[in-house]
């Protein structure tokens, strides 16, 4: 009878084990990821990190509001050609101003797409630590294409981005 007993606590065991293990993969496997539709598309794009750098990042800017800003590239590299970038900034916890939001489609930073302040920005989870910031969300809009500094969109060039993230951000360079 006492086998049996010791049986059946280390199958308790091992499939508790094997409940946090899956938890845990599924995750991670979450985290950091930036997918959707580009221009009709399905895109994918990747969180770099190095060390205590990454480009996902968040930075308190003054107490109370921090900016957030997150870099996704298209391999498991540092690449400008075909990357995305979203940037905004939250007052204790809720978005003021507009984000921005660009697509560089070459290995430059001029042609770009830029959503000129338009689009909607979605939080679904923003979760602050000390060292860490878990932010899930989407964002959907039309990018339109810059040649340059102070030169206006070409007219009729744009991209439609409908782009979800789940990203986790480490503390960038503090402002205050």
């Amino acid at each position: 009878m006492k086998q049996k007993g010791t049986d059946l606590l280390m199958c308790t065991i091992q499939g508790a084990v094997l409940v946090v293990l899956l938890t845990a993969k599924a995750e991670s496997a979450g985290a950091d990821t930036l997918e959707g539709e580009l221009g009709g598309e399905s895109r994918s794009w990747h969180v770099l990190r190095d060390g205590q750098t990454s480009t996902a990042r968040f930075s308190n800017v003054a107490p109370g509001v921090v900016v957030y800003q997150v870099q996704g590239h298209a391999e498991e590299k540092f690449a400008i050609a075909e990357s995305v970038a979203l940037s905004f900034t939250a007052m204790n916890g809720r978005l003021i101003g507009t984000p921005e939001v660009s697509y560089f489609p070459e290995n430059s930073l001029f042609p770009v797409y830029s959503n000129q302040g338009g689009g909607k920005l979605t939080l679904e989870h923003l979760k602050s630590g000390e060292d860490t910031v878990v932010l899930k969300g989407r964002y959907q809009g039309s990018l339109e294409r810059l040649e340059g500094i102070g030169k206006d969109a070409s007219g009729g060039d744009s991209l439609t981005l409908d782009l979800f993230f789940d990203v986790r951000l480490r503390p960038g360079d503090e402002q205050e």
